[in-house]
């Protein structure tokens, strides 16, 4: 969604509506890339695109980026005296209330205009949550551990840091009296004489 503003009069906007797994970044890429089309196509010389998306802008203006809209929106800036400015969010800039009362009504469209597949953190945290749900339905079904899973029930990604002691206690292997006993044959009273 965006909003072309000439002398400070808006003369068009634009509603873009994208699926809805596609993020807020996205939407201000989207809107971005369709100002610079738009003043690329109209020949509109020395203009600005002003948006209140930091993170966007650091995007475009970042060394490694590798998304695909972000490079092509680098080669239009390249290209034309376009200039991108960014501004505060809601402090009463020409636009800015318009263009987000434009933005939630985009939203509300019933159409999806365009659809970017999932980001690769989006792809990443599927796929952990995949794992995750894998991961719970084995342990939750084997019969090994019994002993271990009255501690934990539920499997986590952290990581467990314990001692020697206290991974003894958890495993029920270690210097315990039954223990010894039912794998080397050693009496499995306590040493004291108790």
């Amino acid at each position: 969604m965006y909003i072309i503003i000439m002398e400070q009069k808006p003369i068009l906007s634009c509603l873009i509506r994208l699926g809805n797994q596609n993020t807020v970044f996205m939407d201000e890429v989207m809107a971005i890339s369709g100002a610079i089309d738009y003043c690329i196509d109209k020949n509109i010389r020395n203009s600005k695109v002003i948006t209140d998306s930091r993170s966007t802008l650091m995007a475009i203006e970042s060394t490694e980026e590798k998304r695909r809209i972000i490079i092509e929106i680098k080669k239009k800036l390249k290209l034309t005296k376009i200039q991108l400015q960014w501004f505060r969010a809601h402090n009463g800039t020409v636009g800015n209330e318009t263009a987000d009362a434009l933005a939630k009504l985009a939203a509300s469209k019933d159409q999806i205009d365009t659809e970017f597949g999932p980001s690769k953190a989006q792809v990443r945290y599927r796929g952990k949550v995949l794992l995750a749900t894998k991961w719970q339905e084995r342990w939750n079904n084997s019969e090994k551990g019994s002993w271990t899973k009255k501690f934990f029930k539920e499997v986590k990604f952290s990581r467990l840091y314990g001692d020697f002691y206290y991974n003894q206690v958890l495993t029920s292997h270690g210097v315990f009296g039954a223990h010894q006993k039912r794998l080397f044959g050693k009496e499995g009273g306590c040493p004291c004489g108790e």
